[in-house]
């Protein structure tokens, strides 16, 4: 039997189902709505599953232990997703040719430029292990391997491919990137990224400690 499908997978599928009605009526090719008396789904906003830092340095720590080719690619282009946000789909596209000049060219821009990120210490020993590596299996495959690791590591979290692009989101606004420049370097509109702007409990804690010396 198989499984229903989820909510936000209706909501993602009825959104570009209802694109392509839309240019069809304005085409004239047809001319009702079939959605007009159908409830759509509303997207549930879910739990964005990260990183923190001492758990990133925990995964890094990684790249040096013995393992089979496959983990570490899945470990290497997981960690590059951490450090730079981008996709799995980016992944297997990324080579070293995006690297100049001591920052990452991250995605081309309508006028031609590029959005670039500064290589710091940790994201140069990632890059060193990707550039002699295997290419990345597949997102599913990946998130197989990526529960394997986060064990070996030590990690208690059912991580995923799209975790490494919210703890890059999560790590941007832990630093005090301002949101703008978060959504920028995601790729992203800048309402996407206010999740993770949002204080977590031990940040509450920390911040108001402050307040000891009112």
């Amino acid at each position: 039997i198989k499984k229903p499908l989820a909510q936000n997978t209706i909501h993602t599928t009825i959104k570009y189902v209802s694109r392509i009605i839309t240019q069809a009526r304005k085409e004239k090719i047809i001319h009702d709505d079939p959605f007009d008396q159908y409830i759509k789904p509303k997207y549930q906003q879910t739990d964005r599953l990260y990183l923190v830092d001492h758990e990133l340095k925990l995964m890094v720590d990684l790249l040096d232990k013995p393992m089979s080719k496959s983990m570490h690619a899945t470990l290497s282009y997981f960690l590059l997703g951490c450090y730079t946000g981008l996709r799995h789909s980016d992944w297997g596209r990324f080579s070293m040719s995006n690297v100049e000049d001591g920052h990452v060219k991250l995605r081309a821009l309508k006028n031609k430029t590029h959005v670039v990120l500064p290589i710091g210490k940790t994201l140069s020993k990632i890059l060193k292990h990707i550039e002699n590596n295997l290419k990345p299996l597949s997102n599913q495959k990946c998130n197989v391997m990526l529960k394997s690791l986060a064990s070996m590591a030590g990690i208690d979290k059912e991580i995923s491919t799209h975790s490494g692009r919210h703890s890059f989101g999560y790590m941007c606004a832990a630093n005090g990137l301002p949101e703008s420049t978060t959504a920028a370097l995601l790729g992203v509109n800048a309402n996407t990224v206010k999740v993770y702007y949002h204080l977590t409990g031990d940040k509450i804690k920390h911040q108001a400690s402050a307040l000891m010396h009112v």
